[in-house]
């Protein structure tokens, strides 16, 4: 922890440190165990009384900085009972226990006076003093609105990574991890492919005066004949998209949005309400609704009824598959003046709307119409409106020639070909205990398959699962029936951490038995997540490589062990993305074939398969956020680490004008582990392993690449899309939530 040296912002009075943890792990067939080295952003609060944690440097030299949890409800947290307890077992200094006191009395007389001026004047804004901390520095419990962005940098991981090479020298050596021969598919959202004469041709016409690009950009808009195609497929006759809107600036900018998609006039493009517009072919529309009392936010009462005036345009008799692309906004305190926080959840109408279409059997997606700042203007393009309705068609299981694009496999892959078997991910997550729940946890279970066609060249199905509703169906309804269900809740009677995951892995066996009925005898693939799986099935643990069903605590040995042999899946595909179990990739070293040599690399996109001392090899798929190579990110963190940020610079000639530095986030490389694990002979673990990155690389429209394979990625979708699932839900970047502050 760099307590000695934090970053400050500009202003100053806000800080940050550099957090780095040391972990062992173990990485499948290695025999000794892989030091992790990550490093993050710890941000420092200004109050004490709402964080939930401090960082307390004790007296004296060489001594460890100690991480106190505290106690209480938010406004009114100060040392814990059992941190006390820890302490004075541990013989520490008292000072520490003073200061938190003495911090927190001061901030609650602080915050007494605030609300006894609120209820005299109004509500005043709740402030603290900025000062640099000098003891005791409070852990930040959100990571929103503050002036340090997230991340340390890729420069900021090198030289972390140099430097615990030369202390350990000779007592431990990196990880050997080799390029692979994958070719990644080129996707519809690259770069246009130009030979050299083609490229020479259009620079010549450019230097004659024509607009002609060098090079196409790519779109991750399909074709609108991929997507009547797939309609057709999934059997319904045409595609109506029914826009539900209450601002006229987001009603234009769906319509921008839908001209750009379908390359339609944009002028003079102005439905009346409820008026069906061609967009293409009559095989798609587009349907337009004013609907302020039903989106807004408020009571979930009379939300049917409000929706009446578009029941013409959401029927889907006669063969019509509907689509909801929908308005929305976070609620806040002018939405319902006097709810605390905590409270505006529940007046959220996004949850109470996605309900009522779901059980109508509609797949709905949003896009928000008003954020902090006021109605959304967007410059073009406009990326939030155009993600909102491609996720529309992800909802609809709308699948192009995308993903046979990309599964394309390698030529020696060609007798096992991960095109001709479904790819079936299951995605497994332990619910949170909300606020007043006494039950267990709940568990929820989202599965898809997306399965190949009978023939080549037609078009891939995309199927869905879910433990609320269990039967494999079109994966737009069992996502509408998922979402117009409550979360599971655990049956039976109380039942051991043990049992608990024994019943879903049951679950999890009976749905891949019906699934294999309906695949009619196509050879799958199942990919779990390690992290949330290997509580399940002992098979996927890393110290159980070696070992045989039966040897483990778990019921289940490997998803679909239990079933039959002929029933049971080719193989088992463990992804990994966790940061203090995957080797984090730093750089890479080219061996250059012209000339005796090496030339190290920054960053890289490409498939590495780990060498390992016995087994199946481990194979490392690097992703570089797309942010990082955005064009207005400047790669920041790739030269230097933010100590040496550059800060903001005022002046009057633009030229000189500079944005600081130091509130961008700072993107490092990531990685994703992939581990195939094969049930049967004729299982090609590197075709497997290739199949996994291509459906990362390729997703289903996401226009970068994504931490898991497309049948995985439905699935957390799935879950993620449920009205259950909070919108604040934190991210991997994020510290557990609290009560809000202010």
């Amino acid at each position: 922890m760099a307590i000695d040296d934090p970053w400050e912002n500009d202003q100053g009075g806000r800080y940050a440190l550099s957090r780095t943890a040391l972990s062992l792990a173990t990485v499948p067939n290695i025999l000794t165990p892989v030091l992790m080295v990550t490093s993050r952003v710890t941000r420092i609060s200004d109050s004490l009384i709402y964080s939930r944690k401090v960082l307390a440097i004790q007296p004296g030299k060489n001594r460890p900085i100690l991480e106190v949890a505290l106690h209480g409800g938010g406004g009114a947290r100060t040392i814990s009972r059992y941190a006390l307890e820890a302490l004075g077992r541990l013989d520490m200094d008292y000072s520490i226990l003073k200061a938190i006191a003495t911090r927190s009395r001061a901030e609650q007389l602080i915050r007494a006076e605030a609300v006894a001026k609120a209820v005299k004047d109004g509500k005043p804004k709740l402030r603290f003093p900025r000062e640099r901390p000098d003891q005791i520095w409070p852990v930040l419990p959100k990571n929103r609105q503050f002036p340090i962005g997230v991340g340390t940098g890729m420069h900021h991981l090198r030289v972390l990574n140099q430097h615990i090479l030369n202390r350990f020298q000779d007592l431990a050596e990196p990880l050997v991890a080799r390029a692979t021969t994958l070719t990644l598919p080129h996707r519809p959202t690259d770069p246009e492919r130009v030979s050299k004469a083609e490229m020479d041709r259009r620079k010549a016409e450019r230097e004659a005066g024509s607009d002609i690009p060098l090079r196409g950009k790519g779109t991750a808009f399909p074709e609108p004949a991929s997507i009547t195609a797939a309609v057709k497929a999934a059997g319904f006759t045409k595609l109506r998209l029914v826009c539900l809107w209450y601002r006229d600036e987001t009603r234009l900018r769906m319509l921008t949005t839908l001209a750009k998609t379908y390359n339609l006039d944009n002028k003079g493009l102005d439905p009346r309400d409820g008026q069906e517009i061609d967009l293409y072919g009559g095989t798609i529309t587009a349907v337009f609704h004013f609907m302020g009392d039903f989106l807004t936010h408020g009571s979930p009462s009379g939300r049917t009824k409000a929706l009446k005036p578009a029941d013409a345009a959401l029927d889907a008799s006669g063969g019509v598959l509907v689509g909801a692309w929908c308005e929305t906004h976070i609620p806040t305190a002018d939405d319902a003046p006097g709810l605390k926080p905590a409270e505006l959840e529940d007046i959220d109408a996004k949850p109470q709307t996605k309900t009522i279409l779901a059980g109508r059997d509609i797949a709905s997606q949003y896009v928000l119409g008003k954020n902090a700042q006021g109605v959304i203007q967007p410059k073009a393009p406009d990326h939030p409106t155009e993600m909102a309705l491609l996720d529309l068609y992800r909802s609809l299981g709308i699948i192009d020639d995308r993903i046979a694009n990309a599964l394309r496999p390698e030529p020696r892959h060609a007798l096992y070909g991960p095109d001709r078997i479904a790819h079936v991910g299951f995605h497994i997550r332990q619910q949170n205990k909300r606020k007043g729940e006494r039950t267990s946890p709940k568990i929820v279970v989202t599965a898809t398959a997306l399965v190949p066609p009978a023939k080549r060249g037609d078009v891939w199905q995309l199927r869905g699962w879910s433990s609320a509703v269990p039967r494999w169906q079109p994966y737009r309804s069992a996502q509408n029936q998922f979402h117009a269900n409550q979360y599971p809740q655990e049956a039976g009677g109380k039942k051991s951490y043990r049992h608990r995951w024994d019943d879903i892995g049951a679950v999890i066996e009976r749905a891949l038995e019906d699934l294999v009925e309906e695949l009619d005898g196509r050879p799958y693939v199942v990919t779990v997540d390690e992290d949330s799986a290997r509580r399940i099935w002992d098979g996927l643990q890393n110290s159980k490589q070696s070992s045989h069903p039966g040897t483990g605590k778990n019921k289940y040995w490997l998803p679909g062990y239990s079933l039959q042999e002929d029933e049971r899946p080719d193989a088992i595909i463990r992804v990994n993305i966790a940061d203090d179990r995957v080797p984090p990739p730093v750089a890479y070293t080219r061996v250059l074939s012209t000339r005796d040599g090496e030339k190290e690399g920054e960053t890289t996109n490409a498939l590495y398969e780990i060498e390992t001392d016995f087994g199946t090899p481990v194979w490392l798929l690097c992703n570089v956020p797309r942010n990082y190579d955005g064009g207005n990110s400047g790669r920041l963190g790739a030269k230097y680490t933010r100590w040496d940020a550059k800060r903001a610079v005022i002046s009057e000639n633009r030229e000189d004008r500079r944005k600081s530095e130091m509130p961008e986030p700072w993107y490092t490389m990531t990685a994703t582990e992939i581990f195939p694990i094969a049930l049967n002979d004729r299982v090609s673990h590197e075709a497997l392993a290739f199949a996994t990155a291509q459906l990362c690389h390729q997703t289903m429209y996401w226009s970068g690449r994504a931490r898991y394979p497309v049948a995985l990625h439905a699935a957390i979708q799935m879950d993620e899309d449920h009205p259950q699932y909070r919108r604040t839900a934190q991210s991997a970047d994020e510290e557990p939530d609290i009560d809000e502050q202010e």
